[in-house]
């Protein structure tokens, strides 16, 4: 591939401070599902090429990263992509690779969940895959290696789940897609999930692989598997520390949630 002979059309761009006199190469990408996208250009010797993704063509100000020679977007929503290569000066112009990478979190290989009621979390991330840095409800990076569990809600209910690793994380989908992010965290509880198909992503906010354990737990319901008898005239004395959040509504108590572990 190559920049000599091309019409310099862009001298600026809105994502980039640099000015570009060099003659542009145009690629266009079509996505029909909302992915990770990695774009590369090398081979090109000393000269100075960049990276621009653009949203429309012709139109320096549809510019999303730029002025670069490798550009990352993750969860890049579906839609026509515009690719420019563009040099500082013609004396930049002459040929180079571009390379496209996508690929997204997939649910080919996945963990199946058959009943989530005090299902145990335990595995090792560190021989699978960093596809997934970014979901849609968190803030946070998650470098990490990733592992995906899958299950499915006949009714309504409580999700909770909890991982022990420091740096672990696990992150709920309502489909196998990083923007359907439902909830994020080393430990939470989704409220009132609907029923149907559920992903749980665990994942790590440090580079590389670990083994990990936690629970995961669906139900509006007490453990009554776990209790202590007391007798009249007895006096307990008990801690919640050690529990976990199971039931956070109570129909003696109006629509105040109790969201503590029991």
């Amino acid at each position: 591939m190559q920049s000599t002979g091309f019409y310099n059309g862009n001298t600026t761009y809105n994502c980039s401070a640099n000015e570009y006199y060099g003659g542009e190469k145009m690629y266009i990408m079509d996505i029909t599902d909302s992915t990770n996208v990695k774009l590369k250009i090398n081979n090109f010797d000393n000269r100075q090429l960049d990276l621009f993704l653009l949203t429309a063509c012709n139109s320096a100000s549809s510019c999303l990263l730029g002025g670069e020679d490798i550009i990352s977007v993750d969860n890049l929503p579906a839609g026509p992509y515009y690719i420019e290569i563009d040099g500082l000066t013609s004396d930049d112009n002459g040929t180079f690779d571009l390379q496209l990478t996508c690929n997204n979190i997939s649910g080919d290989n996945v963990i199946e969940i058959g009943s989530c009621n005090n299902y145990a979390l335990t595995g090792d991330t560190s021989n699978n895959a960093s596809v997934q840095k970014n979901y849609g409800c968190s803030l946070k990076d998650y470098p990490g290696n990733e592992q995906i569990y899958h299950f499915k809600l006949d009714n309504s209910s409580n999700i909770y789940v909890n991982l022990n690793e420091a740096g672990m994380e696990a992150i709920l989908l309502s489909e196998c897609n990083a923007k359907s992010c439902v909830e994020a965290g080393k430990e939470f509880t989704k409220y009132g999930a609907v029923p149907g198909d559920y992903y749980l992503i665990i994942d790590s906010t440090i580079s590389g692989g670990k083994p990990y354990t936690g629970l995961i737990n669906c139900g509006n319901r007490l453990n009554c598997n776990n209790y202590e008898t007391i007798l009249c005239g007895q006096t307990k004395i008990g801690t919640t520390v050690d529990g976990l959040n199971y039931n956070d509504l109570y129909s003696c108590y109006g629509n105040r949630k109790e969201s503590g572990k029991e």
